[in-house]
């Protein structure tokens, strides 16, 4: 089983484009200023969950965590209920703003984010981990201009 996280700067906020699609959160109050909220809403982060393996097997749920101080919050897709079954060789895909997440882990203060991940519940007990995706390399990537060509 494999886990990949991208975070992909947007020109508009992820939610007005994929508002069906993304996972949802409890709401939370927000201690980031105008301009991290309007950056944070432009990164669209997603994660492949792949089967690599021979059998298949049961996505059972989706987790954001974040660290270093390693908080987690369990994140439900909209369209792609859980549990889903992966066959063998066969991948699911969901994404979330990092708006979201950060602001549900931290209460939408940036400075305790380092990185966030992606963990995955199976329905064998066990979880596949993404990498650390750096927030600061994420919020430089949306302060960037959008090329429009």
């Amino acid at each position: 089983m494999r886990l990949e996280l991208l975070g992909i700067p947007l020109a508009v906020p992820a939610d007005e484009l994929f508002m069906e699609n993304l996972l949802t959160f409890q709401t939370s109050d927000s201690a980031m200023s105008d301009q991290e909220r309007e950056l944070t809403k432009r990164i669209l982060c997603i994660a492949t969950v792949r089967n690599t393996g021979r059998a298949a097997i049961d996505v059972s749920a989706t987790m954001i965590e974040s660290g270093p101080r390693y908080i987690s919050v369990t994140a439900k897709p909209l369209r792609k209920k859980l549990p889903r079954r992966l066959e063998a060789a066969s991948e699911f895909t969901f994404s979330f703003a990092a708006f979201e997440a950060v602001n549900l882990l931290t209460e939408g203060d940036l400075g305790k984010v380092e990185w966030i991940r992606v963990r995955v519940g199976l329905g064998n007990g066990s979880y596949v981990e993404s990498g650390k995706v750096l927030m600061k390399e994420m919020i430089e990537g949306a302060r960037q201009p959008v090329n429009d060509k």
